[in-house]
């Protein structure tokens, strides 16, 4: 039977039979020339390991393995190919704290991109190949969209405002960018206690974050 974790390819755009890539990976991404794929293999409370393969899915080699039971998630190539980045944590959902590493392709030591103490996720390097744009919130709750030169310079940041931040993506020519964008709303609500009275009836629109209502 198939593992909870494989990954499959269906043919687009008209359709047909799904074909089994790999088993136990999941986050599957393909280079950029579309020779190799990249794909995580999850591990539970030990951690994940990052793999890469042709893109039949032969010659399979692992370029992170399982270790410390930090957690792998988000991997992405360069657009040379030689490069996978990735975010790292020690949770499974990203929580604080999250860095950005990166690894050759070819195998090698993983080397730090972004690190915090709080949240640094969703790495996407610059069709240039001189910076990444990721999520990150050094100074806020929620997580902004940075750039971040690969030479070491200072972050920028590129979006304000409330709202969460994260996937971030850029068309080839390098002009529009994609990302999503979660807000948070939490309204007060009344009700009726009978049945068949009033359909609950929100009394706050949510923009404040309203909690703990009390009766006069």
């Amino acid at each position: 039977p198939a593992s909870e974790f494989d990954a499959w390819v269906v043919p687009a755009p008209l359709g047909g039979a799904p074909r089994r890539v790999v088993e136990l990976g999941r986050a599957l991404r393909w280079s950029p020339d579309g020779s190799q794929i990249a794909f995580v293999r999850a591990g539970g409370s030990a951690g994940d390991a990052l793999w890469v393969a042709r893109s039949d899915g032969g010659s399979r080699r692992e370029v992170v393995p399982i270790r410390g039971a930090m957690h792998l998630h988000w991997p992405v190539w360069s657009h040379d190919g030689q490069y996978i980045y990735f975010n790292y944590s020690i949770s499974t959902a990203n929580r604080e704290p999250a860095s950005i590493y990166r690894v050759a392709a070819a195998g090698g030591p993983i080397k730090p991109v972004v690190l915090t103490a709080r949240r640094a996720a969703f790495p996407f390097p610059t069709l240039d190949g001189k910076g990444v744009v990721y999520a990150a919130n050094p100074s806020s709750v929620d997580l902004a969209l940075w750039w971040r030169p690969l030479d070491g310079g200072e972050a920028t940041r590129l979006t304000t405002g409330v709202g969460e931040y994260a996937e971030p993506s850029m068309t080839t020519d390098g002009r529009t960018m994609v990302t999503s964008l979660t807000e948070f709303h939490r309204a007060l609500t009344v009700f009726t206690m009978n049945a068949g009275g009033l359909a609950p009836q929100p009394i706050t629109d949510g923009t404040t974050g309203d909690i703990d209502p009390a009766v006069s």
